[in-house]
């Protein structure tokens, strides 16, 4: 019997396609990257009795981490649509191109 998967992935013949799960993978492996970061130090804390379950969600709540998340995600946004709502930041070479260009005419 055929791989599920390979059978799937075959489709992917279209590169639109195959460069948009190979994003969404990465993006995928930053997540679980993150989740077991995030994970290991709150054993750690815990672990070590730093930091409370409690007091880690009492945190959540608390001023200081709203400040933070608000900034947090407005810089975040503005970076993730940077491409699309800025001009691109390469210098125009517009007239360096068409001043070689005359040269070689």
């Amino acid at each position: 019997m055929e791989n599920v998967w390979t059978a799937h992935l075959a489709q992917l013949r279209d590169s639109d396609q195959a460069r948009s799960l190979g994003m969404m993978m990465a993006l995928a492996a930053e997540v679980m990257t993150l989740k077991a970061e995030v994970k290991r130090l709150q054993i750690a804390l815990n672990e070590k009795n730093v930091l409370s379950h409690e007091a880690e969600l009492d945190a959540g709540d608390g001023p200081a981490f709203r400040a933070w998340l608000q900034r947090e995600q407005a810089e975040f946004s503005k970076a993730l649509l940077k491409a699309w709502v800025e001009t691109d930041e390469a210098p125009d070479v517009s007239a360096i191109v068409a001043a070689e260009a005359a040269v070689k005419d």
